[in-house]
């Protein structure tokens, strides 16, 4: 650009109006060289890369089609006063913002618009394909639909008491800010463990009970939804005394005698299923911490029904299950039929991956495994979009009694963050502690797990030391 100028200066002499017209044409011309030369330095990086390493959220993200830059002499595309404008359009603003966007930024409004989202969308084979001269708002409809969890490892078999089954392992890497080594959580589905005559029974059973107070509607303990569930097995059922004051219906003896009849025609038939398939299952799977000393071998403490449906409960917000050792799942419902989307996975990064279970499917995970569930409607008839599962929640006694304060010592001591979040949660319950030792341990876990990346600790610690929650903590940071 200097070699440039100082050859206008020599041939043009002290013609200055001639010289500020040259200027400008040139400043006009770079803009564009430099504009199209950025985009297309991006896009051959970008093809370098596997189509899911491109992020689409990344104005640096370009499309390959160099045409798209403008190369016909007559136009010149994505150059507007304000050298911001481009990436703004690129990374959707003017979608978002239009007013302001049309206004300052009407070529690259025109021309690149949504252009790299589009491009890295249909890489990742998402069916996205809006036009880059999009007029109309992006709808619910233009949206990707849910992923499937599709990284399965080699299927085995295992032999239980009923019978030969197959196991498909999946596995998810899980926060650890601190240390990059691969720590994941693993969870295994086991297709057909529950033969559909069994759920069809059970389906009957419940569709048919008159009563109104069939299902608990009380709050949630993860976000506060209607349960729309009716506990099979639980404290209360088993007359000890629940754990958080149990379900407000059975607290009530006339409910509870009320539903006692459906509740042993119910257990009637899934019985010989835990016997005979869910626990051996489990115990074997997970043998160092559930099929050892007596006393102590994994037993389902918490059985029961969980229904999603339209104009209903669709979602469970994303969570661990502290509670339970083991928790298995069984859908009594078949995916993409009655349902889609349903039990989700995730990285605690917001990934989504589904679990794309049929009737009888059963998926068994310990507590590090993020999930939740999210219900989303089928394209035809949504009305009719239904969701049943039948979940157990394991612990390490046959009697249900409670060593959850010594489930994830061994891996928080290790340095993994959501072992010490969860760990947290627990260490209030070490037999023979003071409440300051207790007050200490919480804040020390919690920090420990807030520093490795764990949210939902760093959260927690921000509320104590604002007194939100009670903890030995000065006021403030």
């Amino acid at each position: 650009m200097i070699i440039f100028l100082n050859i206008c200066l020599t041939i043009l002499g002290r013609n200055w109006a001639a010289l500020y017209v040259v200027i400008l044409l040139a400043n006009f011309h770079f803009a564009w060289y430099a504009e199209c030369h950025f985009r297309n330095s991006c896009a051959a990086a970008q093809s370098t890369r596997t189509t899911d390493n491109r992020d689409p959220l990344n104005p640096e993200t370009c499309d390959v089609d160099n045409s798209r830059c403008g190369y016909d002499k007559h136009e010149i595309s994505c150059v507007d006063s304000n050298k911001k404008c481009a990436k703004w359009a690129l990374k959707g603003e003017c979608a978002a913002n239009p007013r302001y966007m049309n206004k300052n930024c009407p070529a690259s409004c025109r021309k690149c618009r949504g252009i790299a989202s589009d491009g890295a969308a249909e890489g990742r084979g998402e069916g996205f394909s809006a036009s880059p001269h999009r007029s109309v708002p992006l709808r619910p409809s233009d949206l990707p639909g849910p992923t499937v969890f599709s990284s399965f490892g080699a299927n085995y078999t295992i032999d239980l008491p009923a019978g030969r089954f197959i196991v498909a392992p999946g596995t998810v890497k899980r926060v650890n800010r601190k240390s990059r080594s691969s720590i994941s959580s693993d969870f295994f589905v086991l297709p057909s463990l529950v033969e559909r005559s069994n759920i069809d029974e059970v389906l009957t059973l419940l569709r048919n009970y008159a009563s109104e107070n069939a299902f608990d509607e009380d709050p949630d303990t993860v976000d506060g939804m209607p349960t729309y569930e009716i506990f099979l097995d639980n404290d209360t059922i088993r007359g000890k005394q629940a754990e958080k004051g149990g379900k407000p219906l059975d607290s009530d003896s006339r409910a509870l005698l009320t539903r006692r009849p459906l509740r042993e025609k119910l257990n009637k038939i899934i019985q010989p299923i835990l016997n005979d398939k869910v626990t051996p299952f489990v115990r074997a799977q997970y043998p160092d911490i559930c099929d050892g000393e007596k006393g102590r071998k994994c037993t389902p403490c918490y059985s029961l029904i969980r229904r999603y449906r339209h104009g209903e409960r669709q979602s469970h917000a994303m969570h661990h299950d502290g509670h339970a050792i083991v928790t298995v799942v069984t859908s009594l419902a078949d995916y993409g039929l009655e349902y889609l989307g349903g039990l989700y996975v995730s990285t605690g990064f917001s990934q989504k991956e589904y679990l794309s279970l049929n009737k009888g499917d059963s998926v068994a995970h310990q507590s590090t495994l993020l999930h939740g569930v999210q219900v989303l409607e089928k394209d035809e008839e949504p009305e009719s979009t239904e969701r049943w599962s039948w979940i157990l929640w394991y612990k390490d006694s046959e009697t249900c009694d409670d060593y959850s304060y010594e489930w994830f010592q061994e891996c928080a001591e290790g340095g993994d963050a959501i072992c010490q979040q969860l760990h947290a949660t627990k260490a209030t319950q070490i037999p023979g502690i003071t409440d300051h030792q207790k007050a200490e341990l919480v804040v020390k876990w919690n920090k420990l797990a807030a520093s490795g990346g764990a949210g939902t600790s760093a959260v927690k610690l921000g509320y104590a030391y604002l007194k939100k929650l009670p903890s030995p903590l000065p006021f403030g940071m």
